[in-house]
C-alpha cells in the first residue's frame, strides 16, 4: 500500500499545517517534545477535535511524544463514537499515576493530578481500539551501554575543560 509521508515541524519549517494534516491523512504519528505551545495540541477546538476532525474515516493516531500532548478525554470520544480507528500509544498524561483504580484514587487525593485525565487514560488502556506501549525503548542492553558510555566521556571531557553534548548555548 503507498504512503504519502508528510511533516508538522514545531519550528518554522516550510511545511504542512497542522490543521492541513489533521484533515487530509489517515495515520497521524507524533514524535515531538512537550512544549508550552504544544501542550494539548491534539484537543478540543471549538468543539470539534481538530487532529480528530479528519476527511479519513478510519484515520488513526500514534503517539510516541510525551503523553500531554493529545488531549485523552477527546481521544476516548473520538474512538468511541469511531471519528478515529485506533490509536497507538506510547505515552500517557500522568502515566505513572495509572496503575488500578485504588492507585489512582489514592493518587488524586494526594497529588491533586486532574480527574477526567487520569480517568480518560483508564478507559484508554481497556479500549480494544487502543495498544498502549510501556515507553521503554530505550531499555536494552545496547541503548543502556551507549547511555553509559556517553555519560563517561562527558564527565571526561568536562573534567578536561572541554565539554561534549553541552546543551546551554554561550
Amino acid at each position: 500500500m503507498p504512503m504519502k509521508l508528510c511533516i508538522f515541524e514545531v519550528e518554522d519549517w516550510e511545511r504542512d499545517t497542522f490543521e492541513a494534516l489533521a484533515a487530509e491523512h489517515d495515520l497521524k504519528f507524533t514524535d515531538q517534545p512537550l512544549t508550552a505551545k504544544n501542550a494539548s495540541q491534539y484537543a478540543e477546538a471549538e468543539g470539534i477535535s481538530i487532529f480528530i476532525y479528519s476527511k479519513i474515516d478510519q484515520a488513526v493516531l500514534i503517539n510516541t511524544a510525551r503523553g500531554e500532548v493529545v488531549d485523552v478525554r477527546a481521544l476516548v470520544h473520538a474512538l468511541a463514537d469511531g471519528k478515529i480507528a485506533a490509536a497507538g500509544l506510547d505515552v500517557l498524561p500522568n502515566e505513572p499515576v495509572v496503575r488500578e483504580e485504588a492507585e489512582l484514587l489514592r493518587a488524586v487525593y494526594e497529588q491533586h493530578h486532574d480527574l477526567s485525565t487520569l480517568l480518560a487514560d483508564e478507559v484508554l488502556v481497556h479500549m480494544r481500539n487502543v495498544v498502549v506501549t510501556p515507553h521503554s525503548a530505550f531499555n536494552t542492553r545496547e541503548a543502556v551501554q551507549r547511555i553509559l558510555d556517553t555519560t563517561v566521556e562527558n564527565l571526561r571531557t568536562f573534567a578536561q575543560g572541554e565539554p561534549t553534548n553541552a546543551v546551554a548555548r554561550q
